[in-house]
């Protein structure tokens, strides 16, 4: 967890997946710098 320095999410607004993004983000990842991606690229199917 030490060697995390960015965590990037897929946070696209749909709260039905948001949630679990920002569970990750508060509980697992609590105190790493995060960031959304989708915003930049778009939702689509094969977005990773």
């Amino acid at each position: 967890m030490s060697d995390i320095d960015l965590l990037m999410l897929g946070v696209n607004g749909d709260i039905r997946n948001d949630r679990l993004y920002h569970q990750l983000g508060t509980r697992t990842f609590k105190g790493r710098n995060r960031v959304g991606y989708k915003h930049l690229c778009g939702e689509y199917s094969t977005s990773t």
